[in-house]
């Protein structure tokens, strides 16, 4: 697995994390067949059968939140679902990018030595140049804020969450705003969202008051109080409501 994928939302969030490499584990490294009630099923590479239930009882979460997550991951194009009568076939889109090992690291046998290694000037101009590029590359990362380039997930609106990071770290300079803080943040607000909580409408309740974090108690109280709860809708239905409320939150607010 690329080493880039510490930069995709999921590597934040453990739970998922571990659930989305357990997908990639669990399908074919090549093309396979075999029988289920009678009937042969066929999974290709990068595929798995399997069902929701048995997710569920793998991960240990309800059929909720299985069911969630894998509409998450669908949403997100990293994966794609097709069910019948009998199973569900799960894709792992672009499968070759998390198993397929370069095939150009190691030189061929017959490539003469002195190609393989470069001269000591040319090591030591490389390294002073490469240095460079790093310093001013630290330099510029250190001058933006880690929540206004973090990977936020499809359902949470980047303008709301970077509006209340830049309230909060005015109206509260010793609040923390580290990466493991803004990162918490993240997977608080996704668990209220896969709980049945809009976290873009409990962003506006938090930045509203201006919360110094994201109390995931007291988004639900509100947020039950007002009926706001979807956790008994479909998820479209609970995708097209969210779109509304926020869209109907930001205009009403002074940004």
């Amino acid at each position: 697995m690329h080493r880039d994928i510490q930069n995709h939302w999921i590597f934040r969030d453990a739970e998922r994390f571990r659930a989305w490499v357990d997908l990639i584990m669990l399908s074919n490294h090549e093309d396979n067949k075999f029988m289920i009630n009678d009937t042969l099923i066929t999974v290709t590479r990068g595929q798995l059968a399997c069902s929701q239930l048995s997710l569920s009882d793998r991960w240990k979460w309800t059929r909720q939140k299985t069911r969630t997550f894998l509409k998450l991951l669908q949403n997100e194009s990293m994966i794609d679902t097709k069910s019948n009568h009998h199973t569900t076939i799960i894709t792992i889109c672009n499968y070759s990018q998390y198993q397929d090992s370069p095939t150009n690291q190691q030189p061929t046998n017959n490539q003469p030595i002195t190609n393989q290694q470069p001269t000591l000037n040319q090591s030591i101009t490389t390294d002073n140049n490469v240095n460079n590029v790093n310093k001013k590359e630290k330099s510029t990362r250190a001058k933006i804020p880690f929540f206004e380039t973090v990977e936020l997930p499809f359902f949470i609106d980047r303008e709301l969450f970077i509006g209340w990071q830049r309230e909060r770290k005015k109206q509260h300079p010793k609040a923390a705003q580290t990466e493991y803080a803004i990162n918490q943040h993240i997977s608080e607000l996704s668990d209220l969202e896969m709980s049945g909580y809009p976290a873009n409408a409990c962003l506006v309740f938090i930045r509203t008051g201006i919360w110094q974090g994201v109390n995931k108690q007291v988004c639900i109280d509100k947020m039950s109080n007002n009926g706001q709860a979807n956790s008994n809708k479909s998820y479209q239905q609970q995708e097209r409501e969210h779109s509304q409320k926020i869209q109907d939150a930001i205009n009403s607010m002074d940004f």
